[in-house]
C-alpha cells in the first residue's frame, strides 16, 4: 500500500507497511518514521496531531500550555500535488521537487498561487510555467507522463491519479524506481532542517 494523507497540521505517508508523519514549519520540513498507533492517534483530531508532532520533535509528550504556540510561523505553506507554495509578507514562491532529492523555488504571483491550488492539472501547469516561462500544451497527459518518468518520485504523490496515466506494468516499474530513490536518500526530505527519524512510542 502506498499513499499520502493530508491533514490540517500534518501529513501521513504510507509505503508498504511503513508509516511516516511529515509537516512543515515555514520552509522547514520534518519527517519521522512512526508506528501505526502513532499515525492513528494523529488522525483523531488537530490536538492529537499536534501532540504527536511535538512528541516526535522533542522526544517527549507536551505539557499543559506547550501546544499553544507550537509549530506556528509567519510563513504560510500550501501543499499541492508535487509542489509546495510559500506565502510570506504578500510574496509567493513555488517549490518543486526534482531528482536526487533536490528542490528548487521560483517566485510566482498570487493569481498563479490560486490557480495552482485549484486542481492537480492547474498545479502542474503553474509548475511548468514557473520553471520554463511557457505554458504546457492544452492536452498535457503525454508531457506529464514524460515528466514523471524523468522524476519517478512524483508517482508516490496522489498515486490513484498517477495510475490512470500509465499501464499497470509501467506504473509498477515507476513505483519501484521511486522507492529505490527514497532508500538511497535515507528517507530524508530534500531541503530544510530535518530531524532524525524516530520509531515507536514511550
Amino acid at each position: 500500500m502506498t499513499g499520502i494523507e493530508n491533514y490540517k497540521n500534518h501529513g501521513i505517508s504510507i509505503i508498504g507497511d511503513e508509516y511516516y508523519i511529515f509537516w512543515f514549519r515555514g520552509k522547514e520540513h520534518f519527517r519521522y518514521k512512526v508506528t501505526q498507533s502513532l499515525a492513528e492517534k494523529s488522525r483523531k483530531s488537530d490536538k492529537d496531531a499536534l501532540e504527536v508532532m511535538f512528541y516526535l520533535e522533542n522526544k517527549r509528550w507536551p505539557k499543559e500550555g506547550e501546544l499553544e504556540n507550537y509549530n506556528k510561523t509567519d510563513v504560510k505553506t500550501y501543499v499541492g500535488d508535487g509542489f509546495l507554495i510559500y506565502e510570506e509578507n504578500g510574496k509567493y514562491e513555488i517549490e518543486i521537487e526534482r531528482d536526487h532529492g533536490k528542490a528548487v523555488c521560483y517566485p510566482i504571483t498570487k493569481e498563479l498561487k490560486e490557480k495552482a491550488l485549484k486542481s492537480s492539472r492547474d498545479g502542474y501547469e503553474v509548475a511548468i510555467y514557473a520553471e520554463t516561462g511557457e505554458w504546457p500544451p492544452k492536452d498535457p497527459e503525454e508531457y506529464r507522463r514524460e515528466y514523471i518518468r524523468k522524476y519517478p518520485k512524483l508517482i508516490l504523490i496522489n498515486p490513484e491519479l498517477k495510475q490512470k496515466l500509465f499501464s499497470k506494468e509501467e506504473y509498477d516499474y515507476l513505483v519501484k524506481l521511486a522507492k529505490e530513490e527514497q532508500e538511497k536518500e535515507g528517507n530524508k526530505y530534500t531541503r530544510g532542517v530535518m530531524k532524525n527519524d524516530r520509531n515507536g512510542e514511550t
